[in-house]
């Protein structure tokens, strides 16, 4: 049964902490957009073959920005 990935956001010290929750041993990208009309998702982080779940990541490139969009991909 596959179970899709999830992202959940908080702040940490003022950046964005992500929890990615995935299944096991699967390979996952996240990505961003600066605004949710834009078609140009960048790649943030890839994971290979994820060996815990939850996983917890700052992105600490985010500070400075207005606002920052976020998603993940199971391959």
């Amino acid at each position: 049964m596959l179970v899709p990935p999830s992202l959940v956001l908080q702040l940490w010290a003022g950046y964005p902490l992500l929890n990615l929750n995935g299944m096991l041993s699967n390979n996952f990208k996240v990505h961003y957009n600066l605004d949710l009309t834009g078609t140009n998702w960048i790649p943030l982080q890839t994971f290979c073959n994820l060996l815990t779940s939850p996983y917890l990541f700052l992105d600490p490139a985010s500070s400075g920005q207005p606002a920052r969009f976020y998603r993940v991909w199971m391959q």
